[in-house]
């Protein structure tokens, strides 16, 4: 009996809790663990700088979990703050890269073989796509055929540069800097694969889930020349 054959997409998911990892960038060595977790390209991107700048920014002594109260500074908490978020970040980025080792399993990798960005980090230029009922809006009004509008041509066409584009506000809200993807590296052996990403926060969790495709990657080839040609006069 033949068993049914599995599709080569594979799909991965992981949960980290960002308390934990609170801690880790509380500590002494929170630096040491954003650097093993992010590649060098990653660092370069505006949530790690965030993230770095919160680490040298955090609070001298403070204990988790940390007791609010009307007693603490404004300065305090401004930097505990940021710390927290710069903890859910990299939660996030740490339970994408663990989902991504799940379902990409076929070569062994670290964390290091896997950069998460988005797609208009990777691809820069590509704009998101329009939604259908935003289509419809991009359409332009009808014009008003008033006599004071007709008078005064000059005054519109000044009114209309100065009112910001909503279709524009719309597409900014949804899609934001893009959906993340996860680049896994070829490091020039093999070609670089792509794989979507989804990243969830809630509750001080973060879980991450991946699909890709499971298949082995083009290995790359330099081209050689071919001595059968180089002899021919």
């Amino acid at each position: 009996m033949m068993l049914p054959r599995l599709p080569a997409l594979n799909i991965g998911t992981d949960i980290c809790d960002a308390r934990r990892i609170l801690r880790l960038l509380a500590g002494k060595a929170g630096l040491r663990f954003v650097q093993r977790v992010l590649t060098k390209e990653e660092l370069s991107l505006d949530g790690s700088k965030k993230v770095i700048a919160a680490i040298a920014n955090k609070p001298t002594t403070f204990k988790l979990p940390l007791k609010r109260g009307k007693d603490l500074d404004p300065l305090f908490l401004t930097s505990f703050r940021a710390l927290e978020k710069a903890a859910q970040y990299m939660a996030g980025r740490w339970a994408a890269k663990e989902a991504v080792q799940k379902a990409y399993n076929i070569r062994r990798m670290s964390l290091h073989d896997i950069e998460i960005k988005t797609k208009s980090q990777i691809f820069p230029g590509s704009e998101p796509r329009v939604p259908p009922l935003l289509e419809q809006e991009q359409e332009e009004p009808e014009q008003n055929t008033d006599s004071k509008s007709a008078a005064n041509p000059l005054d519109s066409e000044q009114n209309s540069e100065q009112k910001p584009d909503p279709l524009t506000e719309k597409l900014e809200t949804m899609t934001g800097s893009g959906p993340p993807v996860a680049v896994i590296k070829g490091h020039g052996i093999y070609e670089d694969v792509y794989a979507s990403i989804s990243i969830s926060h809630d509750g001080g969790y973060a879980i991450a889930s991946c699909i890709v495709d499971n298949s082995w990657p083009k290995r790359l080839q330099h081209e050689e020349p071919n001595k059968n040609e180089s002899d021919v006069d």
